[in-house]
Protein backbone atom coordinates (compact mmCIF):
# COMPACT_ATOMS: atom_id res chain seq x y z
CA UNK A 1 0.00 0.00 0.00
CA UNK A 2 1.18 3.51 -0.77
CA UNK A 3 2.19 5.70 2.14
CA UNK A 4 -0.59 8.05 3.08
CA UNK A 5 0.35 11.60 2.11
CA UNK A 6 0.91 14.19 4.80
CA UNK A 7 -1.72 16.89 4.84
CA UNK A 8 -1.29 20.53 5.68
CA UNK A 9 -3.73 23.23 6.61
CA UNK A 10 -4.53 26.00 4.17
CA UNK A 11 -6.93 28.93 4.13
CA UNK A 12 -8.41 31.00 1.32
CA UNK A 13 -10.82 33.81 1.98
CA UNK A 14 -12.73 32.71 5.07
CA UNK A 15 -12.59 29.02 4.16
CA UNK A 16 -10.43 26.45 5.94
CA UNK A 17 -9.00 23.53 3.98
CA UNK A 18 -6.68 20.55 4.14
CA UNK A 19 -4.26 20.04 1.26
CA UNK A 20 -2.81 16.62 0.38
CA UNK A 21 0.27 16.91 -1.90
CA UNK A 22 0.56 15.01 -5.16
CA UNK A 23 2.40 15.30 -8.46
CA UNK A 24 1.54 16.87 -11.78
CA UNK A 25 -0.50 19.87 -12.81
CA UNK A 26 -4.02 18.47 -12.42
CA UNK A 27 -5.54 19.03 -8.97
CA UNK A 28 -8.73 17.94 -7.23
CA UNK A 29 -11.06 19.96 -5.00
CA UNK A 30 -13.57 18.10 -2.83
CA UNK A 31 -16.86 19.82 -1.96
CA UNK A 32 -18.02 17.98 1.18
CA UNK A 33 -21.49 17.24 2.44
CA UNK A 34 -22.99 20.01 4.57
CA UNK A 35 -24.04 20.30 8.20
CA UNK A 36 -25.01 17.08 9.97
CA UNK A 37 -24.33 15.00 6.86
CA UNK A 38 -20.91 16.59 6.60
CA UNK A 39 -20.11 15.65 10.21
CA UNK A 40 -21.22 12.05 9.72
CA UNK A 41 -19.28 11.70 6.45
CA UNK A 42 -16.15 13.61 7.55
CA UNK A 43 -13.97 10.52 7.98
CA UNK A 44 -15.09 9.21 4.59
CA UNK A 45 -14.30 12.56 2.97
CA UNK A 46 -10.85 12.51 4.56
CA UNK A 47 -10.20 9.00 3.29
CA UNK A 48 -11.31 9.94 -0.23
CA UNK A 49 -8.84 12.84 -0.23
CA UNK A 50 -6.08 10.50 0.92
CA UNK A 51 -6.93 7.93 -1.76
CA UNK A 52 -6.83 10.50 -4.56
CA UNK A 53 -3.52 11.90 -3.32
CA UNK A 54 -2.11 8.38 -2.98
CA UNK A 55 -2.84 7.96 -6.68
CA UNK A 56 -0.75 11.03 -7.40
CA UNK A 57 -3.16 13.99 -7.65
CA UNK A 58 -2.80 17.06 -5.40
CA UNK A 59 -6.08 17.25 -3.48
CA UNK A 60 -7.85 19.95 -1.50
CA UNK A 61 -10.85 19.34 0.75
CA UNK A 62 -12.39 22.48 2.20
CA UNK A 63 -15.24 23.60 4.45
CA UNK A 64 -17.85 26.14 3.37
CA UNK A 65 -18.08 29.42 5.22
CA UNK A 66 -20.32 28.88 8.22
CA UNK A 67 -19.62 25.12 8.32
CA UNK A 68 -16.88 22.83 9.60
CA UNK A 69 -13.65 24.64 10.48
CA UNK A 70 -14.34 27.69 8.33
CA UNK A 71 -15.20 31.12 9.65
CA UNK A 72 -18.79 32.00 10.39
CA UNK A 73 -20.70 34.18 7.96
CA UNK A 74 -23.34 36.73 8.86
CA UNK A 75 -26.80 35.30 8.29
CA UNK A 76 -25.37 31.82 7.75
CA UNK A 77 -24.45 30.15 4.46
CA UNK A 78 -26.68 29.88 1.43
CA UNK A 79 -26.28 27.82 -1.72
CA UNK A 80 -24.95 30.73 -3.80
CA UNK A 81 -22.26 31.37 -1.18
CA UNK A 82 -21.30 27.68 -1.10
CA UNK A 83 -20.91 27.73 -4.88
CA UNK A 84 -18.73 30.82 -4.54
CA UNK A 85 -16.59 28.91 -2.03
CA UNK A 86 -16.14 26.07 -4.53
CA UNK A 87 -15.15 28.59 -7.22
CA UNK A 88 -12.69 30.12 -4.75
CA UNK A 89 -11.21 26.65 -4.13
CA UNK A 90 -10.63 26.22 -7.87
CA UNK A 91 -9.01 29.65 -8.07
CA UNK A 92 -6.85 28.85 -5.03
CA UNK A 93 -5.53 25.68 -6.70
CA UNK A 94 -4.99 27.52 -9.98
CA UNK A 95 -2.94 30.18 -8.20
CA UNK A 96 -0.91 27.37 -6.62
CA UNK A 97 0.01 26.02 -10.06
CA UNK A 98 -2.86 23.74 -11.14
CA UNK A 99 -3.45 23.71 -14.89
CA UNK A 100 -6.89 22.15 -14.45
CA UNK A 101 -9.07 21.13 -11.52
CA UNK A 102 -11.37 18.15 -11.06
CA UNK A 103 -14.33 18.82 -8.77
CA UNK A 104 -15.72 16.12 -6.49
CA UNK A 105 -18.89 16.58 -4.46
CA UNK A 106 -20.73 14.54 -1.84
CA UNK A 107 -24.48 15.00 -1.16
CA UNK A 108 -25.25 18.73 -1.19
CA UNK A 109 -21.59 19.23 -2.08
CA UNK A 110 -22.30 17.39 -5.34
CA UNK A 111 -24.89 20.03 -6.23
CA UNK A 112 -22.33 22.71 -5.33
CA UNK A 113 -19.63 21.06 -7.45
CA UNK A 114 -21.94 20.65 -10.44
CA UNK A 115 -23.09 24.26 -10.32
CA UNK A 116 -19.54 25.55 -9.81
CA UNK A 117 -18.30 23.60 -12.83
CA UNK A 118 -20.82 25.10 -15.25
CA UNK A 119 -19.15 28.46 -15.79
CA UNK A 120 -15.56 27.48 -15.02
CA UNK A 121 -13.37 26.71 -18.00
CA UNK A 122 -10.69 25.21 -15.76
CA UNK A 123 -12.94 22.37 -14.52
CA UNK A 124 -13.10 19.32 -16.76
CA UNK A 125 -13.80 16.29 -14.57
CA UNK A 126 -16.80 16.15 -12.26
CA UNK A 127 -17.50 13.35 -9.73
CA UNK A 128 -20.89 13.48 -8.00
CA UNK A 129 -21.27 11.07 -5.08
CA UNK A 130 -24.76 10.42 -3.67
CA UNK A 131 -25.76 13.74 -5.26
CA UNK A 132 -28.69 15.85 -4.14
CA UNK A 133 -30.62 15.90 -7.42
CA UNK A 134 -33.69 17.72 -6.13
CA UNK A 135 -33.36 20.42 -3.48
CA UNK A 136 -37.04 20.10 -2.58
CA UNK A 137 -36.67 16.37 -1.95
CA UNK A 138 -33.48 16.94 0.06
CA UNK A 139 -35.26 19.34 2.40
CA UNK A 140 -38.03 16.78 2.93
CA UNK A 141 -35.40 14.23 3.92
CA UNK A 142 -33.73 16.69 6.30
CA UNK A 143 -37.07 17.50 7.95
CA UNK A 144 -37.69 13.80 8.46
CA UNK A 145 -34.19 13.40 9.90
CA UNK A 146 -34.77 16.34 12.25
CA UNK A 147 -38.02 14.74 13.45
CA UNK A 148 -36.26 11.42 13.93
CA UNK A 149 -33.59 13.01 16.13
CA UNK A 150 -36.03 15.08 18.19
CA UNK A 151 -36.05 14.20 21.88
CA UNK A 152 -36.44 15.90 25.27
CA UNK A 153 -33.78 18.55 25.84
CA UNK A 154 -32.86 18.78 22.18
CA UNK A 155 -34.82 21.84 21.15
CA UNK A 156 -34.78 23.30 17.67
CA UNK A 157 -33.12 26.62 16.87
CA UNK A 158 -36.02 29.04 16.70
CA UNK A 159 -34.26 31.09 14.02
CA UNK A 160 -33.68 28.11 11.72
CA UNK A 161 -35.83 26.72 8.95
CA UNK A 162 -34.57 23.22 9.81
CA UNK A 163 -32.41 22.16 12.77
CA UNK A 164 -30.78 18.73 12.54
CA UNK A 165 -28.99 17.95 15.82
CA UNK A 166 -27.80 21.51 16.30
CA UNK A 167 -26.93 22.07 12.64
CA UNK A 168 -29.25 24.88 11.71
CA UNK A 169 -30.24 25.63 8.13
CA UNK A 170 -31.19 29.28 7.82
CA UNK A 171 -34.32 30.28 5.96
CA UNK A 172 -32.07 31.71 3.24
CA UNK A 173 -30.19 28.42 2.81
CA UNK A 174 -33.38 26.36 2.87
CA UNK A 175 -34.97 28.60 0.22
CA UNK A 176 -31.91 28.42 -2.05
CA UNK A 177 -31.68 24.64 -1.69
CA UNK A 178 -35.39 24.19 -2.35
CA UNK A 179 -35.07 26.10 -5.62
CA UNK A 180 -32.19 23.91 -6.82
CA UNK A 181 -32.55 21.05 -9.28
CA UNK A 182 -29.57 19.24 -10.73
CA UNK A 183 -31.07 19.13 -14.21
CA UNK A 184 -30.62 22.90 -14.53
CA UNK A 185 -26.86 22.36 -14.45
CA UNK A 186 -25.20 22.10 -17.85
CA UNK A 187 -21.57 20.92 -17.56
CA UNK A 188 -19.18 21.65 -20.41
CA UNK A 189 -19.55 19.29 -23.34
CA UNK A 190 -15.95 18.14 -22.93
CA UNK A 191 -16.50 17.07 -19.32
CA UNK A 192 -15.94 13.62 -17.90
CA UNK A 193 -18.68 13.01 -15.34
CA UNK A 194 -18.85 10.30 -12.69
CA UNK A 195 -22.30 9.75 -11.21
CA UNK A 196 -22.67 7.53 -8.14
CA UNK A 197 -26.22 7.74 -6.72
CA UNK A 198 -26.87 6.21 -3.31
CA UNK A 199 -29.74 4.20 -4.82
CA UNK A 200 -31.30 3.84 -8.27
CA UNK A 201 -33.14 7.02 -9.21
CA UNK A 202 -35.01 7.80 -12.41
CA UNK A 203 -33.90 11.42 -12.15
CA UNK A 204 -30.22 10.45 -12.18
CA UNK A 205 -30.72 8.18 -15.16
CA UNK A 206 -32.41 11.01 -17.07
CA UNK A 207 -29.62 13.41 -16.15
CA UNK A 208 -27.02 10.94 -17.33
CA UNK A 209 -28.75 10.60 -20.69
CA UNK A 210 -29.20 14.37 -21.07
CA UNK A 211 -25.57 15.18 -20.29
CA UNK A 212 -24.35 12.40 -22.58
CA UNK A 213 -26.48 13.82 -25.41
CA UNK A 214 -24.60 17.09 -24.99
CA UNK A 215 -21.24 15.42 -25.45
CA UNK A 216 -20.17 14.64 -21.89
CA UNK A 217 -18.53 11.30 -21.11
CA UNK A 218 -20.62 9.66 -18.38
CA UNK A 219 -19.71 6.88 -15.94
CA UNK A 220 -22.66 5.71 -13.84
CA UNK A 221 -22.04 3.46 -10.82
CA UNK A 222 -23.91 2.84 -7.55
CA UNK A 223 -22.55 4.35 -4.35
CA UNK A 224 -22.30 1.15 -2.33
CA UNK A 225 -22.27 1.49 1.45
CA UNK A 226 -24.04 4.84 1.61
CA UNK A 227 -26.54 3.79 4.29
CA UNK A 228 -23.83 2.45 6.60
CA UNK A 229 -21.96 5.75 6.26
CA UNK A 230 -24.84 8.20 6.59
CA UNK A 231 -26.54 6.89 9.72
CA UNK A 232 -24.81 8.21 12.83
CA UNK A 233 -21.40 9.73 13.57
CA UNK A 234 -20.40 6.97 15.99
CA UNK A 235 -21.94 4.00 14.19
CA UNK A 236 -20.92 5.24 10.72
CA UNK A 237 -18.72 3.03 8.58
CA UNK A 238 -16.61 4.34 5.70
CA UNK A 239 -17.67 3.01 2.27
CA UNK A 240 -14.06 2.37 1.23
CA UNK A 241 -14.91 0.34 -1.88
CA UNK A 242 -17.11 3.12 -3.27
CA UNK A 243 -14.51 5.72 -2.38
CA UNK A 244 -11.80 3.74 -4.15
CA UNK A 245 -13.91 3.44 -7.32
CA UNK A 246 -14.35 7.20 -7.37
CA UNK A 247 -10.68 7.89 -6.64
CA UNK A 248 -9.50 5.60 -9.43
CA UNK A 249 -11.93 7.16 -11.91
CA UNK A 250 -10.60 10.61 -11.03
CA UNK A 251 -6.98 9.49 -11.29
CA UNK A 252 -7.64 7.98 -14.74
CA UNK A 253 -8.12 11.45 -16.22
CA UNK A 254 -5.50 13.13 -18.37
CA UNK A 255 -2.09 13.72 -16.81
CA UNK A 256 -0.75 17.27 -16.95
CA UNK A 257 2.77 18.48 -16.29
CA UNK A 258 3.39 20.95 -13.51
CA UNK A 259 3.34 21.24 -9.75
CA UNK A 260 0.67 22.39 -7.30
CA UNK A 261 2.06 23.79 -4.09
CA UNK A 262 -0.18 26.15 -2.11
CA UNK A 263 1.28 27.87 0.91
CA UNK A 264 0.12 26.89 4.37
CA UNK A 265 -1.72 29.57 6.28
CA UNK A 266 -3.84 29.88 9.41
CA UNK A 267 -7.43 31.05 9.37
CA UNK A 268 -8.09 34.32 11.19
CA UNK A 269 -11.22 35.50 12.96
CA UNK A 270 -12.30 38.01 15.60
CA UNK A 271 -9.81 37.46 18.43
CA UNK A 272 -8.58 34.08 17.21
CA UNK A 273 -6.49 32.27 14.63
CA UNK A 274 -6.51 28.58 13.79
CA UNK A 275 -3.98 26.22 12.32
CA UNK A 276 -4.16 22.60 11.29
CA UNK A 277 -1.63 20.46 13.16
CA UNK A 278 -0.46 16.85 13.03
CA UNK A 279 0.46 14.95 16.18
CA UNK A 280 2.23 11.73 16.99
CA UNK A 281 4.22 11.52 13.75
CA UNK A 282 1.25 12.47 11.59
CA UNK A 283 -1.02 9.76 13.04
CA UNK A 284 -3.44 12.28 14.55
CA UNK A 285 -5.04 15.41 13.14
CA UNK A 286 -6.16 18.39 15.17
CA UNK A 287 -6.93 22.08 14.94
CA UNK A 288 -5.21 24.51 17.31
CA UNK A 289 -7.14 27.70 18.06
CA UNK A 290 -4.98 30.51 19.44
CA UNK A 291 -5.87 33.90 20.91
CA UNK A 292 -4.53 37.13 19.48
CA UNK A 293 -2.01 37.55 22.30
CA UNK A 294 0.55 34.92 23.42
CA UNK A 295 -0.71 32.49 26.03
CA UNK A 296 0.62 29.59 28.10
CA UNK A 297 -2.86 28.20 28.82
CA UNK A 298 -4.55 25.60 26.59
CA UNK A 299 -7.51 23.22 26.69
CA UNK A 300 -7.71 19.89 24.86
CA UNK A 301 -11.25 19.16 23.60
CA UNK A 302 -12.31 15.52 23.18
CA UNK A 303 -15.67 14.87 21.55
CA UNK A 304 -18.06 12.03 22.24
CA UNK A 305 -17.93 8.76 20.32
CA UNK A 306 -16.57 9.22 16.81
CA UNK A 307 -17.70 12.82 16.43
CA UNK A 308 -15.07 14.85 14.58
CA UNK A 309 -13.16 17.74 16.15
CA UNK A 310 -15.71 20.27 14.87
CA UNK A 311 -18.24 18.87 17.35
CA UNK A 312 -21.92 18.08 17.49
CA UNK A 313 -23.64 21.12 15.99
CA UNK A 314 -20.15 22.69 15.61
CA UNK A 315 -20.15 23.11 19.38
CA UNK A 316 -16.38 22.56 19.71
CA UNK A 317 -15.65 25.18 17.06
CA UNK A 318 -17.67 27.76 18.97
CA UNK A 319 -16.11 26.69 22.28
CA UNK A 320 -12.54 27.06 20.99
CA UNK A 321 -13.15 30.52 19.53
CA UNK A 322 -14.88 31.69 22.71
CA UNK A 323 -11.91 30.53 24.79
CA UNK A 324 -9.48 32.28 22.45
CA UNK A 325 -11.34 35.55 22.95
CA UNK A 326 -10.80 35.01 26.69
CA UNK A 327 -7.07 34.37 26.28
CA UNK A 328 -6.80 30.55 26.19
CA UNK A 329 -5.83 28.23 23.35
CA UNK A 330 -7.75 25.06 22.44
CA UNK A 331 -6.56 21.90 20.70
CA UNK A 332 -9.50 20.12 19.05
CA UNK A 333 -8.37 16.52 18.61
CA UNK A 334 -9.51 13.76 16.27
CA UNK A 335 -8.79 10.25 17.46
CA UNK A 336 -7.34 7.88 14.90
CA UNK A 337 -9.82 7.05 12.12
CA UNK A 338 -12.12 9.90 13.17
CA UNK A 339 -12.66 13.20 11.35
CA UNK A 340 -9.41 14.33 9.77
CA UNK A 341 -7.17 11.68 11.35
CA UNK A 342 -6.05 8.83 9.08
CA UNK A 343 -6.25 5.15 9.98
CA UNK A 344 -8.98 3.00 11.45
CA UNK A 345 -11.14 3.91 14.47
CA UNK A 346 -10.58 2.24 17.83
CA UNK A 347 -12.90 1.12 20.62
CA UNK A 348 -14.52 4.15 22.21
CA UNK A 349 -13.22 3.33 25.67
CA UNK A 350 -10.00 1.57 24.71
CA UNK A 351 -6.54 2.37 25.97
CA UNK A 352 -5.51 3.46 22.46
CA UNK A 353 -7.61 6.60 22.78
CA UNK A 354 -6.08 7.27 26.18
CA UNK A 355 -2.64 7.11 24.57
CA UNK A 356 -3.79 9.56 21.87
CA UNK A 357 -5.00 11.94 24.57
CA UNK A 358 -1.58 11.78 26.22
CA UNK A 359 0.00 12.52 22.82
CA UNK A 360 -2.09 15.70 22.71
CA UNK A 361 -0.80 16.69 26.16
CA UNK A 362 2.74 15.99 24.93
CA UNK A 363 2.15 18.26 21.93
CA UNK A 364 0.95 21.18 24.03
CA UNK A 365 3.76 20.76 26.55
CA UNK A 366 6.30 20.71 23.70
CA UNK A 367 4.82 23.96 22.39
CA UNK A 368 5.45 25.62 25.74
CA UNK A 369 1.99 25.59 27.28
CA UNK A 370 2.34 25.52 31.05
CA UNK A 371 -1.30 25.20 32.09
CA UNK A 372 -3.16 22.42 30.32
CA UNK A 373 -6.80 21.44 30.71
CA UNK A 374 -8.85 18.54 29.39
CA UNK A 375 -12.51 18.78 28.44
CA UNK A 376 -14.38 15.71 27.22
CA UNK A 377 -17.97 14.89 26.41
CA UNK A 378 -19.37 11.40 27.20
CA UNK A 379 -16.68 8.90 26.09
CA UNK A 380 -14.31 11.85 25.59
CA UNK A 381 -14.89 12.69 29.26
CA UNK A 382 -13.86 9.14 30.18
CA UNK A 383 -10.44 9.68 28.59
CA UNK A 384 -10.14 13.21 29.98
CA UNK A 385 -10.66 11.81 33.48
CA UNK A 386 -8.25 8.89 33.25
CA UNK A 387 -5.46 10.88 31.58
CA UNK A 388 -5.97 14.02 33.64
CA UNK A 389 -5.96 12.31 37.02
CA UNK A 390 -2.59 10.71 36.30
CA UNK A 391 -0.66 13.36 34.36
CA UNK A 392 0.96 16.05 36.53
CA UNK A 393 1.00 18.43 33.55
CA UNK A 394 -2.81 18.61 33.57
CA UNK A 395 -4.27 21.32 35.81
CA UNK A 396 -7.95 21.17 34.91
CA UNK A 397 -10.34 18.36 34.00
CA UNK A 398 -13.91 19.12 32.89
CA UNK A 399 -16.23 16.17 32.37
CA UNK A 400 -19.32 16.71 30.23
CA UNK A 401 -22.13 14.18 30.77
CA UNK A 402 -19.68 11.39 31.55
CA UNK A 403 -21.45 8.09 30.99
CA UNK A 404 -19.07 5.94 32.99
CA UNK A 405 -15.85 6.25 34.96
CA UNK A 406 -15.01 2.55 35.01
CA UNK A 407 -16.04 0.43 32.05
CA UNK A 408 -17.41 -3.00 32.85
CA UNK A 409 -16.46 -5.82 30.43
CA UNK A 410 -20.08 -6.29 29.31
CA UNK A 411 -20.33 -2.65 28.27
CA UNK A 412 -18.03 -3.27 25.30
CA UNK A 413 -20.52 -5.77 23.94
CA UNK A 414 -23.42 -3.42 24.66
CA UNK A 415 -21.71 -0.65 22.69
CA UNK A 416 -21.26 -3.00 19.74
CA UNK A 417 -24.94 -3.96 19.82
CA UNK A 418 -25.97 -0.30 19.97
CA UNK A 419 -23.78 0.51 16.94
CA UNK A 420 -25.29 -2.34 14.96
CA UNK A 421 -28.81 -1.14 15.81
CA UNK A 422 -27.97 2.37 14.64
CA UNK A 423 -26.48 1.13 11.35
CA UNK A 424 -29.45 -1.13 10.57
CA UNK A 425 -31.95 1.56 11.42
CA UNK A 426 -29.89 4.13 9.53
CA UNK A 427 -30.48 2.22 6.33
CA UNK A 428 -34.21 2.45 6.88
CA UNK A 429 -34.04 6.12 7.81
CA UNK A 430 -32.28 7.06 4.62
CA UNK A 431 -34.46 4.91 2.42
CA UNK A 432 -36.49 7.42 0.44
CA UNK A 433 -37.92 7.39 -3.03
CA UNK A 434 -39.17 9.96 -5.47
CA UNK A 435 -42.75 8.86 -4.91
CA UNK A 436 -44.81 11.53 -3.21
CA UNK A 437 -46.08 9.20 -0.48
CA UNK A 438 -42.67 7.90 0.59
CA UNK A 439 -42.04 10.62 3.14
CA UNK A 440 -45.33 9.98 4.91
CA UNK A 441 -44.02 6.51 5.74
CA UNK A 442 -40.53 7.72 6.56
CA UNK A 443 -41.37 10.02 9.47
CA UNK A 444 -43.17 7.52 11.74
CA UNK A 445 -40.49 4.94 10.97
CA UNK A 446 -37.84 7.48 11.96
CA UNK A 447 -39.62 8.21 15.22
CA UNK A 448 -39.87 4.51 16.05
CA UNK A 449 -36.16 4.16 15.34
CA UNK A 450 -35.37 7.12 17.57
CA UNK A 451 -37.27 5.64 20.50
CA UNK A 452 -35.75 2.17 20.21
CA UNK A 453 -32.17 3.29 19.64
CA UNK A 454 -32.29 5.86 22.42
CA UNK A 455 -33.67 3.26 24.80
CA UNK A 456 -30.66 1.11 23.94
CA UNK A 457 -28.25 3.98 24.56
CA UNK A 458 -29.95 5.13 27.77
CA UNK A 459 -29.94 1.54 29.02
CA UNK A 460 -26.21 1.34 28.35
CA UNK A 461 -25.55 4.53 30.29
CA UNK A 462 -27.85 3.56 33.15
CA UNK A 463 -26.07 0.24 33.64
CA UNK A 464 -22.61 1.84 33.86
CA UNK A 465 -21.67 0.95 37.45
CA UNK A 466 -18.88 3.29 38.49
CA UNK A 467 -18.34 1.54 41.82
CA UNK A 468 -18.20 -2.00 40.46
CA UNK A 469 -15.05 -2.94 42.33
CA UNK A 470 -13.01 -0.02 40.95
CA UNK A 471 -14.71 3.06 42.36
CA UNK A 472 -12.51 3.47 45.44
CA UNK A 473 -9.17 3.65 43.51
CA UNK A 474 -10.65 6.19 41.11
CA UNK A 475 -11.92 8.30 43.99
CA UNK A 476 -8.42 8.26 45.50
CA UNK A 477 -6.98 9.43 42.17
CA UNK A 478 -9.50 12.27 41.97
CA UNK A 479 -8.81 13.23 45.58
CA UNK A 480 -5.06 13.34 44.87
CA UNK A 481 -5.65 15.42 41.72
CA UNK A 482 -7.60 18.05 43.64
CA UNK A 483 -5.13 17.94 46.54
CA UNK A 484 -2.26 18.93 44.22
CA UNK A 485 -4.25 21.91 43.00
CA UNK A 486 -6.12 20.45 40.06
CA UNK A 487 -9.53 21.88 39.18
CA UNK A 488 -12.22 19.23 38.65
CA UNK A 489 -15.46 20.31 36.96
CA UNK A 490 -18.55 18.16 36.44
CA UNK A 491 -20.95 19.34 33.73
CA UNK A 492 -24.39 17.77 33.47
CA UNK A 493 -27.54 18.20 31.47
CA UNK A 494 -30.31 18.29 34.07
CA UNK A 495 -31.69 14.75 34.42
CA UNK A 496 -28.79 13.11 32.57
CA UNK A 497 -27.64 9.73 33.96
CA UNK A 498 -24.18 11.26 34.43
CA UNK A 499 -25.51 13.05 37.53
CA UNK A 500 -25.98 9.80 39.44
CA UNK A 501 -22.81 8.36 37.90
CA UNK A 502 -20.69 11.23 39.24
CA UNK A 503 -22.34 11.23 42.65
CA UNK A 504 -21.75 7.49 43.02
CA UNK A 505 -18.02 7.85 42.43
CA UNK A 506 -17.13 11.37 43.53
CA UNK A 507 -19.69 11.95 46.29
CA UNK A 508 -17.17 13.11 48.94
CA UNK A 509 -15.56 15.63 46.57
CA UNK A 510 -18.95 16.94 45.51
CA UNK A 511 -20.20 17.21 49.08
CA UNK A 512 -17.36 19.48 50.24
CA UNK A 513 -17.21 21.52 47.03
CA UNK A 514 -13.84 20.29 45.82
CA UNK A 515 -15.48 19.11 42.60
CA UNK A 516 -17.34 22.00 40.98
CA UNK A 517 -20.58 21.42 39.08
CA UNK A 518 -22.48 23.05 36.24
CA UNK A 519 -26.07 22.02 35.45
CA UNK A 520 -27.47 22.81 32.01
CA UNK A 521 -31.25 23.13 31.96
CA UNK A 522 -33.37 22.12 28.96
CA UNK A 523 -30.42 20.27 27.52
CA UNK A 524 -29.77 16.82 26.06
CA UNK A 525 -26.85 14.44 26.52
CA UNK A 526 -24.96 15.83 23.51
CA UNK A 527 -25.43 19.48 24.64
CA UNK A 528 -27.23 20.35 21.42
CA UNK A 529 -29.23 23.53 22.23
CA UNK A 530 -27.46 26.75 21.30
CA UNK A 531 -28.13 28.35 24.70
CA UNK A 532 -26.59 25.39 26.52
CA UNK A 533 -23.53 25.47 24.26
CA UNK A 534 -23.04 29.17 24.95
CA UNK A 535 -23.39 28.64 28.70
CA UNK A 536 -20.83 25.84 28.58
CA UNK A 537 -18.37 27.96 26.57
CA UNK A 538 -18.66 30.84 29.03
CA UNK A 539 -18.19 28.50 31.98
CA UNK A 540 -15.05 26.90 30.56
CA UNK A 541 -13.65 30.28 29.51
CA UNK A 542 -13.93 31.42 33.14
CA UNK A 543 -12.44 28.16 34.40
CA UNK A 544 -9.45 28.46 32.04
CA UNK A 545 -8.82 32.16 32.79
CA UNK A 546 -5.44 32.86 34.46
CA UNK A 547 -7.13 33.99 37.67
CA UNK A 548 -8.78 30.58 37.97
CA UNK A 549 -5.47 28.71 38.23
CA UNK A 550 -5.47 26.39 41.23
CA UNK A 551 -2.09 24.73 40.89
CA UNK A 552 -0.12 24.73 44.13
CA UNK A 553 3.66 24.99 44.32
Amino acid sequence: MLTRPARRGVAFGRCAGRFYPGSGGRAVAICPAFGFEGLVARAATTRLAEMIAELGLPTLVFDYRGDGDSADIEGGPDLAGMIEDAQAAVAFLREAGARSVSLVGLRLGAAVAAAASTANEHVDDLALLAPVASGREHLRELRALAAMMERPGRGSDADAAIDVAGFALSHSLAASVEAFDLDIVSPAARARIYLAPERPRRRIGALSAMWASKGASITLEPFAGYDAMMCDATASRRPDAALEHAARWIAAGPALDGAVDPSSAPLFGAGWREETVSLDGGRLGAVLTLPGAPTRTALIALNAGRVAHTGWGRQTVGLARRLAQSGAATLRLDFEGVGDSPGEPHDLYGEAQGAMTRAAVDELAARGFERIGLFGLCSGAYHAFHVGMNDPRVDLVALGNIATFALRPTQTAELAVWGAVRRRAGGAIDETSEAAGALAELTPLAKRFAKSSLRALDSLIARAEAVAGRGAPLLRQADAFVARGGALHLIHAVGDPSVAEAEALLGPLIADGRAQRLFLAECDHEITPRAARETLAGYLAAAMAPAATRRVA
